[in-house]
């Protein structure tokens, strides 16, 4: 399905004044829906086949932008092209740093216990 939006404001990249964005039918996939004419939307798209795509599994929603969404989709969750997002990167970096710290912390406390 095909969406006709009048673009108020870009917050990332290039878009024109009248953009149409694409959107599987169903909201079970993530699809748009429930879209009324004259309605405001925020709409979070990426271009795949020269072509925007969005769903409401991007953050799509009724209404203006909020600052706070905008500022999370564009500076922590930015699309990686061929690799995980980078959430996914630092929840990794996360965990391996606080499994480190617990084993470290675990052999201090075997050594406190097992030398005389």
């Amino acid at each position: 399905m095909t969406y006709g939006f009048a673009v108020d404001r870009v917050l990332k990249g290039a878009v024109s004044a009248d953009a149409s964005v694409r959107s599987v039918v169903s909201g079970a996939s993530c699809g748009l829906e429930g879209m009324r004419e004259g309605e405001i939307y925020t709409v979070f798209a990426r271009t795949q086949d020269g072509a925007l795509h969005s769903g409401l599994c991007s953050g799509t929603h009724a209404g203006g932008s909020d600052p706070t969404i905008s500022a999370f989709a564009g500076a922590l969750l930015p699309v990686q092209p061929g690799g995980p997002p980078l959430w996914v990167v630092l929840a990794g970096v996360a965990s391996g740093a606080l499994v480190a710290a617990l084993i470290w912390r675990l052999r201090a406390w075997r050594r406190a216990f097992t030398t005389p």
